[in-house]
């Protein structure tokens, strides 16, 4: 497309069996770029006889298709309308993201408003190590909600860890949510340890999530107007307990 963003990649699976290359699609990076597209990434197949994929974090694509692998490493994905798609998958997934760097650095191809860097949705064992997720764009009249997010994980298990080799921690940076982290009764383990959340409108987001491991994380708020009712927040637990 002259100009415009492009699809991005699909990896394509088999709901029914497990992770393996036998079975599912893999895609590998290692050290590689993904940019200008609508969705960077999609672990599914869209459905064909619909004229747009909704890119909703509670869409599946085509029925079946599910449980593409994703193995990251030192990866930028960059300028994409969405990052990486992962829809229901009931096997557990192995993909992980290592010291990768999810970013905005300025206005989109086809100037719309950037998505969540990453969705999950009833899916478990998606890692994160050491992985940077921020907005560098410098235009000052840009508003919070046009800065885009982190990670939506919907009845899933998040991982966000620290890269262990190099020590690096995971980075949330200058967007609208760091991370949104929800559960309609699932309990399936959440850990997030040795994270930076630096300068967010509202850094971490948790409701229903019970027995979350949240440990040796570091918050720099944003830097909100006064005011009488203030919207912005490092952290929030919402209906969460044993955390």
């Amino acid at each position: 497309i002259c100009g415009g963003p492009w699809l991005g990649i699909e990896v394509q699976g088999n709901s029914d069996e497990i992770q393996a290359a036998a079975y599912q699609g893999v895609l590998e990076i290692n050290g590689g770029t993904i940019e200008n597209a609508i969705c960077a990434v999609k672990t599914y197949k869209p459905d064909p006889l619909m004229e747009t994929d909704p890119l909703d974090p509670q869409y599946s694509g085509l029925e079946g298709w599910t449980g593409g692998m994703v193995l990251a490493t030192n990866a930028t994905f960059r300028n994409n309308r969405m990052g990486v798609v992962f829809p229901y998958y009931r096997l557990g997934n192995t993909s992980f993201f290592e010291r990768c760097t999810f970013e905005t650095t300025g206005t989109l191809p086809d100037e719309s408003t950037p998505g969540y860097f990453v969705t999950m949705n009833s899916i478990t064992g998606v890692h994160f190590y050491g992985c940077t997720f921020q907005n560098t764009n410098p235009d000052p009249t840009l508003v919070p909600e046009n800065r885009g997010s982190g990670i939506y994980s919907y009845n899933s298990s998040l991982y966000l860890m620290e890269n262990s080799s190099t020590s690096t921690m995971g980075t949330f940076s200058k967007l609208y949510y760091g991370v949104r982290d929800l559960s309609a009764g699932v309990n399936w383990p959440s850990v997030v340890e040795k994270q930076n959340f630096l300068d967010n409108f509202r850094g971490i987001y948790l409701s229903g999530r019970n027995y979350t491991d949240f440990t040796e994380n570091q918050f720099r708020p944003y830097n909100e107007q006064v005011s009488q009712n203030p919207q912005t927040y490092g952290a929030y637990f919402d209906q969460c307990t044993g955390y």
